[in-house]
């Protein structure tokens, strides 16, 4: 009896402390693109999207201006052409990988001012690791990493990179001294151009949030005969971030809980994957289910189930799972995930994406799936027979679907 309740308030306490944790949150990223296109020039713009993200773009230019949007496949999304008036598009993206989108001054003797607008909407943004949650890494900060006033030639352009961190937010302030502006561009490692603008007699400014970890390069250049002077101010938010994965090693002292802890065992009951196909595709279906009961199982204290969709989750998955070679996790035999959370040894399990997949559940697990996350539970022993039904929505893209039920039972020393 002692063992059952010290396990049970050893989830409650699990429970707890995720309420706490990062939430995700949906962020949107504006990158403005000012540019001059010589005549018959073409210039391309890549952008890197992860398969739940929506794009939206808007174009306008003085004359008449061919766009283009394509896929990662090279498969072409959106062609108009533009002038003047402002052309508007939109998709929800499936495929993630280099969306790409092209601007071509069709005149053969003028050049033409373009403005390119790209706002990148990603849901369950993550900044910092979830997966320790009783800490903080570093607070909410504000610091100044550059504030200088230096003058550009067209010989000498400048150069400013900037090391940042997911979840970071950038803001630029440039202020002509003399003249106009600079022309300017703020590019990412990945290949990026979330800024560019040409030269102005009002001073600019531009926020910019940081969706991965990495260098950005801000680079100015003039093409004026006479050398320009500007102030250039460069500040950088962090803001509060969960601490990277650690474990807190066994207390030795306590011997009577370790005891106890290893007496209750997590023992894997399924660790399957369940490949869905898209609505369209006549070979693989879209649906599958999975039953199973517990009637051969004795000693069950409780079981769980947990089951994941999408690129985020199979990252998470993939990136939490080095961790149990740790010695602690080792001795107690816990291997992944869902054992180690409902042993207490793990406060967040790895979110899923339900944008494209619905799922049907026998009504134990309904009734215990986690209010926040929804898709995992755990659950009190029965003997009833259990089922999961999974159908995938897309119509031209395949699921993987990660099941896993394990079964924490009480066993003798």
């Amino acid at each position: 009896m002692m063992k059952v309740l010290f396990i049970t308030c050893l989830m409650l306490l699990g429970l707890w402390q995720h309420a706490f944790a990062q939430k995700p949150k949906l962020i949107k990223r504006e990158s403005t693109i000012e540019l001059i296109l010589k005549k018959k020039a073409l210039e391309s713009f890549k952008f890197i999207l992860d398969s739940t993200d929506v794009l939206n773009i808007s174009v306008n230019a003085k004359r008449r201006t061919n766009v283009r949007v394509m896929a990662p496949d090279s498969q072409v999304l959106f062609e108009t052409k533009v002038r003047l008036d402002a052309i508007q598009w939109s998709e929800n993206i499936t495929l993630a990988g280099e969306y790409t989108i092209e601007l071509e001054n069709t005149n053969k003797y003028l050049w033409t001012k373009s403005l390119l607008n790209v706002v990148l909407e990603r849901k369950d943004f993550v900044y910092g690791d979830p997966t320790m949650i009783d800490s903080l890494k570093i607070g909410r900060e504000q610091v100044p990493v550059l504030d200088s006033e230096s003058q550009i030639t067209k010989a000498n352009p400048k150069e400013y990179p900037i090391a940042v961190n997911k979840g970071d937010t950038l803001q630029f302030f440039i202020s002509p001294l003399s003249g106009r502006t600079p022309f300017v561009k703020l590019e990412n490692d990945l290949g990026e151009v979330l800024w560019s603008a040409i030269p102005k007699k009002n001073k600019i400014k531009m926020t910019v949030p940081v969706l991965t970890d990495g260098s950005y390069k801000l680079s100015m250049n003039s093409t004026a005969f006479w050398s320009k002077t500007n102030q250039l101010t460069i500040e950088k938010t962090s803001p509060e971030k969960f601490k990277e994965p650690t474990f807190v090693p066994l207390d030795t002292t306590q011997v009577e809980e370790e005891i106890i802890l290893y007496d209750t065992i997590a023992e894997m009951f399924i660790d399957t994957l369940l490949h869905l196909g898209a609505v369209r595709d006549i070979i693989h279906d879209s649906q599958q289910k999975i039953s199973f009961e517990f009637d051969k199982v004795d000693d069950m204290v409780s079981w769980g189930v947990l089951f994941g969709a999408g690129k985020s989750y199979h990252q998470r998955m993939a990136s939490i799972k080095p961790l149990f070679a740790n010695e602690a996790y080792l001795a107690a035999g816990i291997t992944d995930v869902l054992s180690a959370y409902g042993l207490g040894m793990l406060d967040v399990l790895p979110k899923t994406d339900l944008d494209y997949l619905s799922f049907d559940a026998s009504e134990e697990i309904k009734a215990n799936l986690d209010p926040s996350y929804g898709n995992f539970a755990i659950i009190p022993t029965t003997k009833n027979k259990q089922f999961l039904l999974f159908e995938n929505k897309s119509k031209s893209s395949r699921q993987i679907v990660h099941v896993i039920v394990v079964v924490f039972k009480i066993v003798q020393r």
